[in-house]
């Protein structure tokens, strides 16, 4: 029997990428990204495909009740615009070696942060690129200030 390959269009995949963020299903997340795959605006530098799923379970894992608050906001051919806003409570260890920061014990402190636009850009059925665009109070930085981390100046 024949198993077609289902074809989404860019907002389904947007959307498809964001539900399995949501539910921790970071295989399924990692297969909607291109090899290309780019990250940037709420870190303070670019990541990769592996980088950026690594920094999702680590969010995950220190904020286990983590919500996205994910929504389409447009869809033009390839690029789609996404509004989110993030927040959860400080309850594990939050790995942030990748950036130089160590191990951040968990502090108790719920966060949330305001709403942040992004733009998502999809190429044969895969997440090519993914922009935030930061504010001093939103991101990563943002999430750290919220939960009593001294933010370094970048």
């Amino acid at each position: 029997m024949w198993k077609g390959v289902v074809i989404m269009n860019a907002k389904d995949t947007i959307i498809a990428l964001w539900e399995a963020l949501q539910k921790g299903q970071y295989t399924v997340a990692k297969s909607l990204l291109g090899e290309e795959f780019i990250f940037s605006g709420s870190n303070p530098m670019p990541m990769n495909g592996e980088e950026w799923i690594r920094t999702q379970e680590n969010l995950r894992k220190a904020f286990p009740d983590i919500d996205f608050h994910m929504v389409v906001r447009s869809e033009n051919g390839e690029v789609v615009g996404i509004t989110h806003q993030l927040s959860g409570t400080h309850l594990g260890n939050l790995d942030l070696t990748m950036m130089g920061l160590g191990i951040i014990p968990p502090s108790g402190k719920s966060f949330s942060i305001p709403q942040q636009k992004a733009e998502g850009i999809v190429r044969n059925g895969k997440v090519v690129k993914y922009t935030v665009q930061s504010s001093n109070d939103s991101g990563m930085m943002a999430i750290l200030s919220a939960i009593g981390v001294a933010v370094p100046q970048i």
